[in-house]
């Protein structure tokens, strides 16, 4: 069985939305291409496209790659590959002059995340504070209370002598 038998249009379209959904992990060393296909390929399965492994997925991606760069060679020529844009904006995402404005989000989205947890720890802070300033106070109120009846039972007792 070749690879355009194994590949529908529907199937392609899935590899191609998740590489683009994977594009931070082929622009870092953190993790390796290895693994980066693998979870291609699993999340592929996961969709229903059974026959692919990571293998399969790279070269069914170089035979994209590969057709994108033939026909993008032919600037006069007009494109008629039903796959030209989605590959076009794939390889788009993964070339590295868009890797800095990636991290760019990436670490503006753990920031705001930490200021959300910084947010919701002084919430609770805020929170333990009022309850324990009610609490104090609730106990204030009680003493008063409690001074009053005692003062009052000694004058009682004073006036009796």
């Amino acid at each position: 069985m070749g690879l355009s038998e194994k590949w529908d249009a529907k199937k392609t379209l899935a590899l191609i939305k998740a590489i683009r959904k994977h594009q931070y992990h082929f622009k870092t060393s953190s993790i390796q291409r290895i693994t980066v296909w693998n979870e291609i390929s699993e999340e592929l399965c996961k969709k229903g496209f059974h026959e692919c492994n990571r293998d399969e997925c790279r070269k069914k991606w170089d035979n994209l790659y590969r057709t994108f760069r033939k026909i993008s060679q032919r600037v006069s020529e007009k494109v008629t590959w039903e796959l030209y844009e989605p590959v076009k904006e794939t390889v788009k995402c993964l070339s590295w002059e868009n890797f800095g404005s990636i991290k760019r989000k990436r670490r503006y989205s753990s920031e705001l995340s930490a200021a959300h947890k910084i947010l919701k720890l002084n919430e609770e802070f805020h929170e333990s504070i009022t309850q324990k300033h009610i609490s104090f106070f609730t106990k204030v109120d009680i003493l008063e209370k409690e001074k009053k009846t005692i003062l009052s039972k000694i004058k009682k007792l004073m006036s009796n002598l």
